[in-house]
């Protein structure tokens, strides 16, 4: 992972009204979402990395998820 902050979002309020795979519903904490990213106040601290990306910059990041059992 190339970003220093991971989010997390889970399906607590996922709309019960629209549908997924097969037609069926989705319900409330059906699903999360790890999405990794800079730290959304590092603006206002002088030791985090800048997250602002000026006009013709190239932004890239690098994400890998490995899940397992013990």
């Amino acid at each position: 992972m190339t970003a220093p902050n991971l989010q997390l979002y889970t399906g607590v309020a996922l709309n019960t009204t629209a549908f997924g795979k097969k037609g069926l519903p989705y319900k409330e904490y059906a699903g999360i979402c790890l999405e990794c990213q800079g730290f959304s106040d590092a603006m206002n601290h002088k030791g985090f990395k800048s997250i602002m990306i000026e006009p013709g910059e190239i932004f890239e990041q690098s994400t890998e998820y490995r899940f397992g059992t013990t």
